[in-house]
Formats: structure tokens, sequence, C-alpha cells
């Protein structure tokens, strides 16, 4: 079964074969929360795992058993911090985050990752999207960090940005940290503006400005927000997504 073990600072959830935790149906897990959120994840050998995360501000510190296959999708909006830490601790495990930052006004968005590989052949990706708005900050800062003796090991990072205005800040800080041969790592980041060729074609075909700017804002976004398996929560997370766009 499923385990939630609470201190007074950090929530620990154990996901095993019966997913008992699950607040929806098979392997869907949904954290929110408005602040201070700190949570210890240890899933089980062979275990596949979908973690939603709306929340604000968290800490979660991942734990992943051979066999493992976790994804995590993320959306981050308003002002917010947010850490995620992982450790992969055996063959075979499959880790994916996949974060949208949505950022406006003066918001202060904050996201760390550090994906620690200790075991041979085992797999990471992070593919992390921000947009920022008005005079908005937007922090990214990745790490693969792979031990000695973790060969095999195949590690992805992407971060892609999209500004909005020209007082956003976006900052990246995509790194790599290797002590083992026989990997194959990536990493890279990109930072631009709306396309301006993309919004004279809808233009060209009665669509207004300010409709083309938030249909490709929109396009950027929801790539991410339409990896959630379950429909129910993907609508509920694309709402949120066109309701955050709408009063950009």
């Amino acid at each position: 079964m499923s385990n939630i073990a609470n201190s007074s600072d950090t929530t620990t959830l154990q996901i095993d074969e019966m997913s008992s935790f699950s607040i929806l149906e098979n392997e869907n897990y949904l954290l929110v929360g408005n602040s201070n959120q700190k949570m210890d994840i240890h899933v089980a050998q062979g275990k596949i795992a979908e973690i939603v995360d709306s929340t604000i501000n968290c800490s979660l510190q991942l734990h992943l058993a051979p066999g493992a296959n976790v994804k995590i999708i993320s959306l981050k909006h308003k002002a917010s911090n947010s850490r995620y830490e992982v450790f992969i601790n055996g063959a075979g495990v499959d880790f994916d985050l996949n974060c949208i930052s949505i950022a406006t006004g003066d918001d202060n968005i904050n996201i760390y990752c550090t994906v620690h590989h200790t075991e041979a052949n085992s797999q990471s990706k992070q593919y992390i999207k921000c947009i920022g708005g008005d005079s908005s900050k937007t922090l990214f800062e990745g790490k693969i960090h792979i031990l000695e003796g973790a060969g095999g090991t195949y590690a992805y990072q992407q971060n892609k940005n999209l500004m909005l205005t020209n007082d956003a800040t976006i900052l990246a800080r995509p790194w790599l940290e290797i002590y083992a041969d026989d990997v194959k790592c990536s990493h890279g980041s990109t930072t631009g503006m709306l396309s301006e060729d993309e919004i004279f074609y809808m233009r060209q075909r009665g669509i207004s400005l300010k409709v083309a700017q938030k249909l490709q804002i929109e396009g950027f976004a929801l790539e991410v927000a339409q990896g959630v398996s379950d429909p129910i929560l993907r609508e509920s997370i694309c709402d949120t997504v066109f309701e955050i766009i709408e009063n950009l």
C-alpha cells in the first residue's frame, strides 16, 4: 500500500504496488497547496507513477528504485519557488520532468531541479518551458549529476523560454556534472519573443493581433499541460492555462 508520514515540515509519500494514496484512479498523483510544502516521494521497484504538481511553493525529493517509471508534470504561476531533487537508485529507471511556468506582473518564479544518477543504465529527461510577461522574473536552474559507476546513463535537459515584453527577465542555468564514462548527455536553452511571421500569417486570415498572440502563447504552453494522461485532470490543468493566458 501507499503510506503518508507527516512531520512538522515534511510529508513522505510511499508509492508502491497498491497505489492506495492515489487521489485519481490508476497511477496519477495530484499535489496541491499554497506554500512551503515539502514532500519525500519513494517509488518502489517497477512502479509506474505520474505526478501532477500544481503547488505554489514546494520542495520535492524523489527516490526511485530500479525499474521505476515516473513522470512529473508541473504548472507554475504567480510568485513561486519550486525545488525537485531526484535520486535514481537503480537500473531501468525512467524519469521525466515536464514543467510550464507563466510569470506575469512582478511575479518571481524560481525552478530548481537536480537529478542524481547513482547507478548504471537509467535515463532522465527535463523539459522546462517558461513564459515571462510584464516585469516578471523567472529562473530555471537544472543540474544533471552522474556519479562514478553510473555508466550507460542517458540524460537530457532542454529549456525553452518565451519573453512577452522587454521588461521581463528570464534566467537559465542548465549544467552537467559527470563522473562516469559511457554516458549520453545533452542540455540546452533557448529564449525568444513571439514569432512575427506566425502572427502575420494568422492576421492574413482575419485573426486579430491580440487573438493571434494568445494562440501562439497557448500553443507554447499547452504542449506541457496536454501531457497529463488523466483526461479530467488534463482538462482542468489546460483550463487553468487558458485562464492565465486570457488575463495576460
